[in-house]
């Protein structure tokens, strides 16, 4: 039987609600208690109901306060579903709820995310359901850790211009094929024949809950924690990092974009308190126009449906992944590994929120989504990824070439098998940055990230059935930058 710990609930508040709210620091506690005895009345089988105990800012005050000091920015990008949206989170709060029932375990090895059924426990699900119905609530959902999006990996500016990359020194860069030529890959090994092609002057962020920053592909790097702890997943977060980051030396391989600037920041905002929106925002605060935030995450689904879905299926993040575009900063969101149709999704309001061809119900928070396909070519949808209309771009979801490591802790560990949309995406992240990188040396001027998504799915590889496998294109280098594309 599966534990209780102290799980977390994020909570929205009406307007009239954040009032009663800051009259009574007690109202949210009451709603959650109200909520939590129909949640034991409905089970029915005598189990003490777990009431909160403590309710504090989703995002904390300090951080809020350090965002409310950013200067302003304004795109004049228009989003797909032509909304204008209020992105405050102040009426946002996290609810502790001891008691409840332990979500599925997510482990932290290789293949502890393989349960493409995971599912929120049942009391939590009617917890959530029974805050929704409450007057003063518009929206809740889960802050439970979840396992990052990979199906594992086998044990095996004012910056000044970087030299050349030169891979033919990096023994296993001939193992990276992902870096060649469409349709193959996405043609990073011509990009890097132009000036800006190697990521020069782009910033990338890899959101995420561990690392191994003093790999030794990765420690010339520099790579930096934004904030939060660097936890577990570690073997997960450093593959990420290798395929956007090794550097371009004699060992190893070579990243898609070796001459970017790194971070990092965690979804582990202390030992015990996993808050992947505060991570968000933690990381827009430090940010600038024109940078790459990699979202190497997947969420639970809050109104029940089985398997991993996109983490803007929780409002709160969709909000600050919206907040993040808004501030021109390109989102590259991975698309899950819950074998779903996300044009058939519909959120507890019964919204597809995730279909591009249902106006009204559509919401476009500006992420890039990715797919993850096969290595070899015809590029197939694997059967973990999700798909669907939202999905922009996909890349290799299996057979990558990239850094690694264990529980022990190696620094000189690779692997040829990292996979999943969590092995994709940080392909698409590459590519974005190459553009990103010869924009800024042409242009004088990044893409906006409406502009730059678009750009990506300009002329790309399509996979081998696109109608049945609907994960959008890979990345195609050279017909972008060949094509005339980059331009504002």
């Amino acid at each position: 039987m599966a534990s209780s710990i102290n799980q977390q609930i994020a909570i929205k508040l009406t307007p009239e609600g954040q009032q009663k709210q800051l009259e009574d620091a007690n109202f949210i506690i009451n709603l959650v208690n109200r909520a939590q005895q129909g949640a034991q009345a409905e089970a029915g089988d005598g189990t003490p109901p777990a009431f909160a105990t403590g309710v504090a800012p989703l995002v904390s005050l300090e951080l809020q306060q350090e965002l409310a000091a950013l200067p302003p920015t304004q795109t004049d990008e228009v989003f797909e579903d032509g909304n204008t949206e209020d992105l405050s989170i102040d009426s946002w709060y996290q609810v502790t709820v001891p008691g409840l029932p332990a979500v599925p375990s997510s482990g932290t090895g290789p293949e502890s995310n393989a349960d493409d059924q995971a599912v929120l426990p049942a009391a939590t699900l009617t917890l959530i359901r029974n805050l929704l119905a409450l007057d003063h609530v518009e929206s809740a959902h889960s802050l439970a850790p979840c396992a990052p999006p990979s199906k594992g990996s086998g044990p095996d500016d004012d910056i000044p211009a970087p030299p050349a990359v030169f891979p033919g020194d990096d023994p296993r860069s001939v193992n990276q094929r992902y870096l060649n030529a469409a349709p193959v890959g996405i043609d990073a090994r011509y990009a890097w024949t132009k000036k800006g092609g190697d990521g020069a002057t782009v910033g990338i962020v890899d959101l995420e809950r561990g690392w191994k920053l003093n790999h030794a592909d990765l420690a010339a790097a520099n790579i930096t924690l934004i904030s939060g702890v660097n936890q577990d997943f570690r073997f997960h977060g450093t593959a990420v990092l290798g395929e956007m980051l090794m550097v371009d030396n004699t060992i190893g391989g070579v990243g898609i974009a070796p001459h970017a600037r790194g971070r990092v920041v965690s979804q582990w905002r202390t030992t015990t308190r996993y808050n992947t929106t505060e991570a968000i925002y933690s990381a827009i605060s430090v940010m600038r126009r024109g940078d790459i935030l990699l979202l190497e995450a997947q969420a639970f689904d809050p109104a029940g449906a089985p398997g991993y879905w996109p983490v803007e299926v929780d409002d709160s993040v969709y909000t600050a992944i919206r907040t993040a575009t808004t501030r021109g900063i390109t989102v590259v969101e991975a698309g899950g590994n819950g074998s779903n149709n996300l044009d058939t999704y519909r959120n507890a309001a019964g919204r597809r929120i995730f279909n591009r061809s249902a106006p009204g119900e559509f919401r476009d928070s500006g992420a890039i989504l990715i797919g993850a396909a096969s290595s070899s070519v015809p590029h197939v949808r694997l059967g973990f990824s999700n798909y669907g209309n939202r999905v922009d771009c996909y890349g290799w979801g299996q057979n990558i070439t990239t850094t690694y490591t264990n529980e022990a802790g190696t620094t000189s560990e690779y692997t040829d098998s990292f996979s999943g949309t969590s092995g994709a995406s940080p392909i698409v992240v590459g590519a974005a940055a190459a553009v990103q990188g010869i924009a800024q040396a042409r242009l004088n001027s990044k893409l906006l990230p409406l502009r730059l998504r678009a750009v990506l799915k300009i002329w790309g590889t399509p996979s081998a059935n696109p109608a049945n496998d609907r994960i959008g294109v890979m990345p195609n280098l050279r017909r972008i930058i060949d094509g005339g594309h980059i331009r504002l």
